[in-house]
């Protein structure tokens, strides 16, 4: 079998030490491995958040990733998961690249974001501070009811909002951010970040 492969990587003009070329013949990641949330914002600095509000999603993997049956879902008051926005429109993310969801407003208060998807979030993102509650945002295959990434922000998960696999967890993610503040994924756990960047992943 090795001999073989060896065989059809020389006539088709590769190295075997060529981890690329080899890469090509194994079986490609899905976008559930690949592409996570890295970073949102809910409340711009001043005013109402509708048209104001993006989120970072980042392809980790070194493949670009098909968008087609990708959802971006969010909770609203009193319904678990249950805003959508196909990401379709956007039809893949590039290896290791950082797509900006949402808007389609830019400016100072928002961290002037260069939208990939410009369209606003309906209803828009819920701000936990101004309820007193917990809410998410999350990716989801267009078929599944569970998200395979997620942050849930705000206070308690009273609510019991479910997680990557099912899993729900009465603490969340991270707190509300602040007015003109972020919450992003970095070294591993949500925080939140005073100088939001927009099309930064990674």
């Amino acid at each position: 079998m090795m001999r073989r492969l060896a065989l059809l990587l020389l006539l088709a003009g590769c190295d075997l030490e060529d981890e690329t070329a080899v890469r090509v013949f194994g079986p490609a990641p899905a976008p559930a491995t690949c592409l996570r949330i890295e970073e949102v914002l809910v409340t711009p600095t001043m005013g109402a958040s509708s048209g104001w509000q993006w989120v970072n999603i980042h392809n980790r993997c070194a493949q670009a990733m098909p968008l087609a049956h990708v959802e971006l879902r969010w909770t609203v008051v009193g319904e678990q998961w249950a805003a959508k926005m196909p990401l379709a429109p956007a039809k893949s993310l590039a290896a290791g690249g950082c797509l900006t969801v949402g808007g389609p407003k830019s400016g100072a208060r928002n961290g002037h974001p260069d939208y990939d998807l410009a369209k606003q979030f309906a209803p828009a993102l819920t701000d936990p501070s101004l309820l007193g509650t917990a809410a998410g945002v999350g990716l989801f295959i267009a078929t599944s009811r569970l998200p395979f990434s997620a942050v849930i922000y705000g206070d308690e998960n009273l609510e019991g909002i479910p997680g990557v696999g099912g899993s729900v967890d009465p603490d969340t993610d991270v707190g509300a951010a602040s007015p003109g503040h972020s919450i992003r994924h970095q070294a591993g756990a949500w925080v939140e970040e005073a100088d939001p960047a927009p099309g930064d992943c990674g």
